[in-house]
């Protein structure tokens, strides 16, 4: 069964748009599994590390876990408990954006931080922060539209009134990503250069 939605450009095909969820939802419970067993392998293989960072792959472990749940729960009552009348929004997935949100920021941080201890340039880790905040600030403002946007008729709308805020928030998070890898890398690769291993 087909639920279509319309208001302005907004369709929703409540058959297509969850083969994409539940598409994406299998992959994440893959790379759940992943998850798990590189937590399980860094608790075995790392028993001398501080307990901060211990408790802090704990949190992410636990918040992927229940990511994973929220959107399996998507997945089941979009297709279960409301098959018959498709719409665009529903708490579960609203809760799932927040707590991918959350997790973003916390990993964004974490490395932001690493960048200052490899390169010991304050510029640099600031400017990684500054984009890991912008994107958890935009995403925080778009996950709280979103659970205020369950109970209206039709929803999922609110996506278009701020396709700004979509856009500024996913490109935030595009440059953080990619002022940290590049970072990583480049400090990583110089200390493993022949230079830094005669010295």
């Amino acid at each position: 069964m087909v639920g279509l939605i319309q208001s302005g450009h907004f369709f929703f095909a409540s058959n297509q748009d969850l083969g994409a969820i539940e598409i994406s939802t299998f992959l994440s419970l893959v790379l759940l599994g992943v998850s798990l067993s590189q937590g399980y392998t860094y608790f075995n293989r790392n028993g001398g590390d501080r307990l901060g960072l211990k408790l802090l792959v704990s949190l992410l472990l636990l918040m992927e876990v229940f990511h994973s749940f929220t959107a399996s729960h998507t997945i089941y009552f979009e297709t279960v408990t409301r098959s018959n009348r498709g719409e665009a929004n529903s708490y579960q997935l609203s809760t799932n954006v927040l707590t991918e949100n959350i997790i973003t920021f916390i990993v964004q941080c974490f490395f932001s931080h690493r960048i200052y201890r490899l390169s010991r340039k304050l510029p640099l880790s600031t400017l990684s922060f500054i984009f890991t905040l912008l994107r958890f600030v935009g995403g925080i403002a778009l996950s709280v539209e979103s659970i205020l946007d369950v109970p209206r008729t039709p929803n999922g709308v609110f996506v278009f009134t701020f396709s700004w805020l979509v856009t500024s928030a996913l490109s935030a998070g595009v440059a953080a990503d990619l002022l940290i890898a590049a970072s990583m890398v480049y400090y990583l690769r110089k200390m493993a250069s022949p230079t830094n291993l005669q010295s």
